[in-house]
Order: structure tokens, then C-alpha cells, then sequence
């Protein structure tokens, strides 16, 4: 699995197809990359996403997506509070 490599934490280049790696700004596209978490994202990437978001902000973005199905979005609702990604 190809990991992106300026990112602040372990993420799959797969996840972010068409960005351009070398240059995506995970401070600006942080609704996207937490989006493409909650939907495919593995137990690092969670991981990765909770330490540098936060759980707070992922949830946010998890109540507000328009793009994210109910399943999803109830998904990261309970498990970002899951003691599993702490």
C-alpha cells in the first residue's frame, strides 16, 4: 500500500486518487480526507485522522457531510469515540 509522504499521519495514497500527493494540504482538505476515512479508511488511518483532527472535528464533519450515507455517518459517530482508535 502506497502511503502519501508529507502527510501528518499514515494515510493511503488509494484514499485521495485524485489529488496530487506531493502537494495536498490536509489543513484545507480536511472535510475530504476525513470523509474518505469514515468511508474507506483502515484502523491506522482512524487512528491517524483522531490524533491530528480530533474527535470533535470528526464528527462535525461526519453530522454535515451531504456525501456520506446514514450508515457512515452513524459509524464514525460511535466508533471515533471508540476506545478501538484511541
Amino acid at each position: 500500500m502506497k502511503t502519501i509522504k508529507n502527510a501528518p499521519f499514515p494515510i493511503s495514497a488509494h484514499l485521495l486518487w485524485e489529488f496530487d500527493a506531493d502537494t495536498i494540504d490536509f489543513s484545507k482538505h480536511y472535510r475530504i480526507i476525513i470523509e474518505r476515512i469514515i468511508e474507506r479508511g483502515g484502523m491506522d488511518e482512524w487512528r491517524g485522522a483522531v490524533k491530528h483532527y480530533g474527535v470533535e472535528t470528526i464528527c462535525e464533519v461526519a453530522k454535515s457531510s451531504k456525501g456520506l450515507s446514514d450508515r457512515n455517518r452513524n459509524f464514525a459517530l460511535l466508533f471515533a469515540r471508540s476506545p478501538l482508535v484511541a
